[in-house]
């Protein structure tokens, strides 16, 4: 038989992660075998053992293909942070993390899995010290901010609490489908409470 060019070899692996991130994001990772993988990517089980040894390392390469691309200039989130006017564009930054709820799905299912499966050990460094990757980024339109509202908050504090909450709500309601979440409030409503809260805070009104 006549041996694989690099580039057969690379077209049929890409067929294999995408059988493997199906199968992985439909039935978790204790729930799927190698078997499973090989008959969804319609190929034979022993040829799948020529590109992966075991189901753990094919696991991991799912995760970091899925994390880089979530991390990639293609996702709008990373877009905006690279030219953010925070926090004078965060109804931006809101688009920006919809958009990437609902196109990096998989990858969203893969951070629960991983959670649940491996108490998160292959995929809480995307979002540990948030603080410092996004100053790497935006220091320079943190200082030109600088503290922000009477309470004189930190602007880092202040994008990573917005940010959290719109992830937040994005996931619960495009992802998990939850629906009401703020009564019949439309997305833009919701957005537009969010930012209403981060910038004038929820102190008490007129007695």
């Amino acid at each position: 038989m006549a041996r694989l060019t690099s580039e057969d070899f690379e077209k049929r692996k890409a067929v294999i992660n995408l059988a493997a991130l199906t199968c992985f994001t439909k039935s978790g990772y204790n729930g799927v075998t190698m078997r499973d993988i090989a008959q969804q990517a319609k190929i034979p089980l022993g040829s799948l053992y020529n590109y992966y040894e075991d189901k753990l390392t094919l696991f991991k390469e799912i995760v970091n293909e899925q994390s880089g691309q979530f991390l990639s200039i293609d996702n709008d989130v990373i877009k905006y942070l690279l030219n953010s006017q925070f926090p004078d564009d965060l109804p931006v930054l809101a688009e920006a993390i919809r958009k990437s709820v609902v196109r990096y799905e998989s990858y969203f299912k893969l951070m629960y899995i991983d959670v649940v499966e491996f108490d998160g050990e292959h995929i809480k460094e995307v979002f540990s010290d948030l603080d410092e990757k996004f100053k790497s980024v935006m220091e320079q339109r943190f200082r030109t901010v600088g503290l922000l509202g009477p309470g004189k908050i930190d602007p880092v504090f202040a994008f990573i609490s917005i940010y959290l909450s719109f992830y937040q709500y994005f996931i619960l309601s495009k992802l998990f489908g939850a629906t009401k979440i703020f009564g019949k409030m439309s997305d833009r409503q919701v957005v537009d409470g969010l930012i209403e809260v981060l910038k004038n805070g929820i102190g008490r009104g007129a007695a």
